[in-house]
């Protein structure tokens, strides 16, 4: 009896430590797709702007600065594009972006 109690303890010694590993693994790999998630953002984005700018299409430089001004709606981020803060009727909250 005093065996199997022993080796049950072991097991779920073991058994924790490998649980253990597995939440620092998921942990690491979901770390590494937020890291690659911004990477693929930063490429596009700099793509879009690089593009919008030296390309000479007016049509999508409008498009695309329009679409920032619509759909960026936090302060600090409209700063970065030197857009006007967006307008919110007394006592509302800005939409979450």
């Amino acid at each position: 009896m005093a065996n199997t109690q022993t080796l049950r303890a072991k097991l779920e010694a073991k058994k924790k430590q490998v649980e253990e590993k597995l939440k620092l693994l998921a942990a690491r790999e979901a770390s590494q797709q937020r890291k690659d998630d911004t990477r693929r953002k930063i490429i596009v984005g700099a793509l879009a702007i690089t593009h919008a700018d030296l390309d000479g299409k007016e049509d999508f430089r409008r498009e695309l600065y329009g679409l920032v001004n619509r759909y960026t709606t936090r302060p600090q981020d409209r700063a970065l594009f030197n857009l006007e803060p967006l307008e919110t009727p007394a006592g509302s909250k800005p939409p979450a972006s």
